[in-house]
């Protein structure tokens, strides 16, 4: 048998009048200890209770009052971009600009990521240009579904066009020339317009044009408003068209640290698109902030342009030739929406 078990016999058994006095311990004692325990244990769980109950409520209270000042805030930011809208409302009626579903839309989201746009186009309306030409609704659809974007609508044939100034033009951070074959003729009909738009750019402004918008077909009808426009968007006059295709290649070393560097990314050094051509302009050579996105050539100069980008004075621009024919595919209309992001929000 194990060392550490004791055996107890028969004849080592000891009565209760043998036990010694200080091992007999009263019935009372014992009722008496499990009394005073018992309370012990049922004060200790009721404090137990207490401390979590008070816990509870001072968490409910905290979030309750965290809930409360979130709302708060939510509720001030609205109301700060409700004023906003108002402001931005009443400056453009103060140009002549009516507010309605088309020409003005505000989303209530953070106010240092939204951004006013112009959008001169006659989809709205409907009116043709000069060859009685609509513009399609790419370039509409694409800014409206843009969710930062308060968008406002001036038809290019309207005659208060021509009235809108500088102090007009600086309550948006982009102008944006919609795609029309043909143009709009805007610098031999609207010469003050075209004006105020040369010193926004000048000024930080930034402007997305189209196809020909400032060619205005051959030298006989340049105007001087024109040639100034075409010098800040990287292009010279020229009296003749030039090259186009259905494809437009990426010019790798035009494109890194952009937002064209992911459609590069996604379609490869090539994208099919609608027919266009340079029409009576070329890329300038001479100019030192420009950058050819893209090209009709793939192994041709800089001449074979197809989209450029320039950063002259404080400002942004950017042409693309899309505009001659319609019918755009995917991957441009990726492009349309990739040069629209550069000209907002690349740095």
């Amino acid at each position: 048998m194990s060392k550490n078990i004791v055996e107890i016999k028969q004849n080592d058994s000891c009565s209760k009048d043998n036990l010694p006095k200080t091992k007999i311990i009263p019935e009372i004692n014992i009722i008496n200890h499990k009394i005073f325990y018992g309370k012990r244990k049922t004060m200790l769980i009721s404090l137990l209770i207490f401390l979590i109950s008070t816990l509870f409520i001072f968490c409910s209270y905290l979030f309750l009052s965290q809930k409360s000042k979130s709302s708060s805030y939510l509720k001030e930011l609205k109301r700060g971009l409700k004023f906003i809208r108002s402001d931005l409302s009443k400056n453009l009626k103060t140009e002549g600009v009516n507010e309605n579903e088309n020409t003005i839309r505000c989303l209530d989201s953070n106010a240092e990521y939204v951004k006013n746009v112009l959008l001169i186009t006659n989809y709205i309306s409907k009116k043709g240009n000069w060859q009685s030409k609509v513009s399609p609704d790419v370039l509409y659809n694409i800014l409206s579904q843009m969710n930062k974007i308060n968008l406002a609508v001036l038809d290019p044939s309207d005659d208060s066009l021509d009235t809108k100034g500088i102090n007009y033009l600086k309550s948006f951070h982009l102008v944006a020339i919609d795609f029309v074959d043909g143009g709009y003729n805007l610098s031999p009909r609207c010469p003050n317009f075209v004006k105020a738009l040369i010193q926004y750019i000048k000024e930080g402004g930034a402007l997305f044009t189209t196809h020909d918008q400032f060619d205005d077909t051959h030298s006989r009808y340049i105007t001087q408003e024109a040639l100034d426009m075409l010098q800040l968007l990287g292009l010279s006059h020229c009296n003749s068209h030039g090259n186009g295709g259905t494809v437009a290649y990426f010019d790798k070393t035009a494109i890194s640290n952009s937002y064209f560097l992911i459609n590069n990314v996604l379609y490869g050094d090539s994208i099919p698109i609608a027919y266009a051509h340079q029409t009576y302009s070329r890329y300038n050579e001479s100019c030192t902030t420009c950058k050819v996105i893209m090209k009709f050539n793939a192994a041709g100069s800089n001449n074979y342009e197809y989209l450029v980008t320039n950063r002259p004075y404080k400002g942004k621009t950017l042409n693309i030739r899309a505009g001659h024919s319609t019918g755009f595919t995917e991957q441009e209309q990726k492009i349309f929406l990739s040069s629209i992001l550069w000209l907002l929000y690349e740095l």
